[in-house]
């Protein structure tokens, strides 16, 4: 098994612990609403919690409470794990609220 198989085992284990369902719980609760820019200043329930600062299986980032953010599954999906594997995302250019700078974005279809 490679070092690699091994951390990622690891990580996933730390997932199905009690101590992160009351860390995940209780952040969902502190905010209950998706905290990525697509849905800034909407009142969007989350239903995931996402690490900010991608942990890739350092313990501290991983558990440290200031370091997680609530989102809608959908948010986290598309967009924050194609922006951490080297995709565009929804944070590579985009104005102050989220927005893509691009004007012919499907998004600006909506925002009109």
């Amino acid at each position: 098994m490679t070092q690699r198989s091994e951390t990622g085992q690891r990580v996933q284990a730390w997932y199905k612990t009690k101590a992160w369902q009351r860390l995940r719980a209780r952040q969902l609760k502190r905010h209950p609403y998706c905290q990525c820019p697509h849905h800034k200043n909407q009142k969007v329930v989350a239903d995931t919690v996402d690490h900010i600062t991608p942990h890739r299986g350092d313990r501290n980032l991983f558990w440290d409470p200031k370091n997680l953010q609530s989102m809608l599954k959908e948010c986290h999906d598309r967009f924050k794990q194609s922006q951490e594997s080297g995709g565009a995302g929804f944070l590579a250019g985009c104005d102050e609220r989220g927005w893509p700078l691009s004007g012919d974005h499907e998004w600006h279809e909506r925002e009109a």
